[in-house]
């Protein structure tokens, strides 16, 4: 599909992983590039398929979100559109 938009999913929890995927791919021009378990499989995934957003747990092995989020800023990625999943305490 040509205007679709590209996703990485990080969360190092399978279930929400596919529970996310299954909701967004319910919409025709939302496409799941990429699932990550941990924050360095994100950054690594991030940078290599380029996608047009990441939804990244802030609470993740190895770099929770806000630490790809910095790395990604840090290095001047292309306009990438981050959103960070709130867990509740």
């Amino acid at each position: 599909m040509k205007n679709e938009t590209r996703i990485v999913i990080a969360d190092d929890h399978p279930l929400m992983r596919q529970g996310l995927r299954q909701v967004i791919e319910i919409e025709p021009y939302l496409k799941v590039v990429g699932e990550a378990g941990n924050g360095n499989e994100a950054l690594a995934m991030i940078e290599e398929l380029k996608p047009d957003a990441a939804i990244l747990d802030v609470d993740m092995p190895h770099q929770d979100g806000f630490q790809v989020a910095r790395a990604l800023l840090a290095k001047a990625f292309p306009a990438a559109r981050f959103a960070n999943q709130i867990k509740p305490r």
